[in-house]
């Protein structure tokens, strides 16, 4: 009993050979005495076991922990392809529950994957592409910038007053101002071109 109560889970073990040793100790202690048959069912086995694994298996354990129509050795499979996984990475393995913390093979911060630069946004040789005229310089740097901002101001105010116009006549027939107009016309011109 004390050896089942006081399991480790040894360097050179598998989880094979462990869950057999626990499986030798149960059966001693059952032929020691025949009324604690009961005491250790596969589950509390499996609980002995998963307590006792190193920490790269803590958040496969944790996945298994909530599938509660899982079988033992169902569990016990997906524990041995996790040893497998750990053993062809040369022991060393990438798993944390937070995806920030994960090392993917570079001393790098995570990038979340809208802002990773893919090799053909990348015109420049520092990786930078404005975004308004598409040259090699960040977009706080193109020349264009202010004019375009302008642009985008007067074009802001011409169609809210058009759309405050249209409000404020409430169904009335009252021409739409120019700036509505050239807008509507611009967008019919691309779309035929």
């Amino acid at each position: 009993m004390t050896k089942i109560q006081t399991f480790t889970f040894i360097e050179d073990m598998t989880i094979t050979s462990a869950w057999e040793k626990l499986n030798e100790y149960r059966r001693k202690l059952v032929n020691a005495n025949a009324s604690l048959v009961t005491t250790y069912p596969d589950e509390t086995l499996y609980v002995i076991l998963q307590e006792a694994l190193p920490e790269e298996y803590s958040s496969t354990i944790d996945t298994l922990d909530i599938q509660i129509s899982m079988t033992v050795d169902t569990k016990l499979k997906h524990l041995e392809e996790k040893e497998r996984r750990i053993a062809k990475k040369g022991g060393k393995t990438d798993e944390h529950p937070n995806a920030a913390f994960r090392n993917h093979g570079r001393n790098e911060k995570y990038t979340v994957p809208q802002r990773r630069a893919s090799n053909d946004s990348l015109n420049s040789e520092n990786g930078i592409k404005c975004y308004l005229c598409e040259k090699p310089h960040g977009c706080a740097e193109c020349p264009y910038l202010e004019p375009a901002q302008q642009y985008v101001k007067t074009m802001m105010r011409e169609i809210h007053k058009a759309t405050k116009a249209k409000i404020s006549s409430r169904g009335a027939s009252k021409p739409v101002s120019s700036a509505a107009t050239r807008l509507t016309q611009a967008k019919h011109l691309r779309l035929t071109t």
